[in-house]
């Protein structure tokens, strides 16, 4: 299941720390689709891709959010997604 976590709790709370930091840089609320941002299970929110590796462990691998009015800075905190593979942010308005 894509929401089932067995990774430790602080590792998680990370993840969720810089999607959240992502989300206030570049004007979420106004985001063209933030469908389940700020609630719910990080798997489920609109742009973001988890994945099932052969530990049994979900983690955060794809993060999509192309044309979607982001409009601000790059926050450092994306890089702490260690199990982030890709990242597509083109056609918005940012920096960094």
């Amino acid at each position: 299941e894509r929401t089932k976590y067995n990774i430790e709790v602080p590792v998680r709370v990370g993840v969720r720390y810089a999607l959240a930091t992502l989300y206030y840089a570049t004007n979420g609320d106004k985001w063209l689709n933030n469908t389940n941002w700020k609630s719910g299970h990080e798997c489920l929110w609109n742009g973001v891709y988890c994945d099932l590796d052969a530990n049994n462990i979900v983690s955060v691998t794809i993060l999509n959010l192309v044309t979607n009015n982001l409009d601000g800075s790059i926050p450092e905190e994306i890089g702490y997604i260690e199990s982030l593979q890709r990242i597509e942010l083109g056609s918005n308005q940012l920096v960094g």
